[in-house]
């Protein structure tokens, strides 16, 4: 059985990958600092429920709750730069604390990675970092060793891989994933660096940017893969071929949508007469509905709330 370590795990679709390769596998720790994608990793993968949340029953003290979620500093607010406060949640009377800690709990949650000393020993680490200060949609401040940004947290795991190589466990496995911009001629100094470092501790790396659209999803996502294997286990690694798309954006939608989700008259006349403002200016963002027969555009950091985002005409 594979034992695994996902690192920045999000709601866990590495884990859902390996699930639905048929791998079997055993999760052995996650890591992460979002309490509500916490929440959705138990949910997901270790079949959380509010009934399940009600009736367990091995709860210490809601104190003790708080000072555990405090001590991972799951939850941290970047924007504010401070941690959650976890006392204040514990003092209401609903059970959002107890969610919160029982999810920690099943998902084998160490919280924020750079509190953290070691790793349970593992076959596979994914460590997907966040790609906020890569993006071409973000600020792309980089991930500079030092730079203290969120896509610096990378940084940490070169930590971490060093603290297992003294410890002789080195995985034999490791997983990133990453925006396309991660290989761009602004960052790609900081990737070689990091490939480097990675082949200082044994490992062979293979990279490349693949696109969904290739495999049998009908969106436009291109991001980077890197697979590193330690030389010793003398094995190779091949990416996958790249096969026809049969399937269109209208197969995989809803056919029955809450109303909820259609654009109001007044919101879809500004979208066309800020698309003919757009090209009086020169620029090229526009409103272009489609009738679902194509392949989506890349969604979005604020999907829905951009004119040149996805959207099905529907009489």
């Amino acid at each position: 059985m594979l034992k695994v370590n996902e690192l920045f795990s999000g709601i866990g679709a590495q884990a859902k990958a390996l699930e639905r390769l048929g791998i079997e596998h055993e999760i052995m720790a996650t890591s992460d600092l979002d309490k509500d994608a916490i929440v959705s990793y138990a949910t997901i993968h270790n079949s959380l429920t509010l009934a399940m949340v009600d009736n367990y029953t091995d709860y210490p003290t809601r104190e003790k709750m708080a000072d555990y979620l405090l001590k991972l500093n799951i939850g941290y607010n970047f924007k504010d730069n401070k941690p959650y406060d976890w006392h204040k949640l514990a003092r209401k009377k609903a059970n959002e604390i107890e969610k919160y800690y029982l999810a920690t709990i099943l998902s084998k949650q160490v919280g924020d990675i750079s509190k953290v000393d070691e790793l349970p020993k593992a076959d596979l680490w994914t460590y997907s970092f966040p790609c906020q200060d890569i993006s071409n949609a973000g600020q792309q401040k980089g991930f500079s060793k030092g730079s203290n940004t969120r896509s610096g947290l990378l940084w940490e795991v070169e930590r971490l891989l060093k603290v297992s190589a003294e410890h002789n466990e080195l995985p034999t496995y490791l997983l990133l994933e990453n925006v396309k911009a991660l290989v761009q001629k602004k960052f790609i100094k900081d990737f070689y660096k990091w490939l480097s470092f990675l082949e200082s501790l044994g490992y062979k790396n293979y990279w490349q940017v693949l696109n969904a659209k290739d495999f049998e999803v009908p969106q436009n996502r291109e991001r980077v893969f890197a697979i590193s294997i330690l030389k010793s286990k003398k094995q190779e690694f091949e990416f996958p071929k790249a096969v026809p798309l049969e399937l269109r954006l209208k197969d995989v939608l809803e056919s029955n949508v809450d109303e909820k989700y259609y654009l109001s008259d007044k919101l879809v006349s500004f979208f066309f007469q800020n698309t003919q403002n757009q090209k009086q200016n020169g620029n090229g963002f526009k409103f272009k509905p489609t009738d679902g027969n194509c392949v989506a555009k890349t969604i979005t950091m604020r999907a829905g709330g951009r004119m040149d985002d996805n959207y099905i005409k529907q009489e």
